[in-house]
């Protein structure tokens, strides 16, 4: 009886797991379908500087594909990100090396990426340290979002708000009743 009540505990416990590990599966494919739909670019880096994973928006944001980020450093001139002055002697400090020193986010810093010869994107950077069980800084997790567009159109916007600024509500008023009076003729 001792046997056959220790047998159908194993199994219990066994299927117990087995329903654990399917939970953590299907909670893992959720976060990676997250994580591979976001807008914006995210990669995480070890403690070393090795970079341990990348999602497909930071692949379009780089112009190059997984294997070719992967494994690499953060410190490889490609993705090297640096925040000026930030050094006691003025010099650049890698984001990487910041977070890592201080243990503080860094938020919005903006980065002229350059593709090739004449070719840049403006990116934001928002990159924070992420920890070990015993507290320790394991690493650091960054979002990259490619904000080429949106500079381009806010300095449209202010040209568009240049020419119109030496205009009165009034004389828009009265261009519009032209407007509109010419197209009811």
């Amino acid at each position: 009886m001792n046997d056959v009540s220790s047998v159908n505990e194993l199994k219990k416990k066994i299927a117990d797991l087995e329903k654990t590990v399917s939970l953590l599966k299907d909670g893992n494919e959720r976060l990676l379908r997250l994580i591979e739909t976001v807008p914006e670019g995210i990669m995480i880096i070890d403690a070393a500087g090795k970079i341990t994973f990348v999602n497909s928006t930071l692949e379009n944001i780089f112009g190059f594909g997984r294997s070719e980020i992967i494994g690499s450093n953060c410190d490889d001139p490609r993705w090297s990100f640096q925040m000026p002055g930030l050094r006691e002697n003025g010099n650049n400090e890698l984001i990487f090396d910041f977070i890592m020193k201080t243990g503080q986010a860094v938020i919005n810093k903006e980065h002229l990426y350059e593709i090739s010869a004449g070719n840049a994107k403006i990116i934001s950077i928002n990159a924070s340290p992420y920890f070990d069980d015993t507290g320790k800084i394991a690493g650091v997790v960054a979002a990259i979002t490619d904000i080429t567009d949106r500079n381009r159109l806010s300095g449209e916007s202010i040209e568009i708000r240049a020419m119109l600024k030496p205009y009165t509500l009034a004389d828009l008023k009265q261009t519009l009743e032209n407007i509109l009076a010419k197209d009811n003729n």
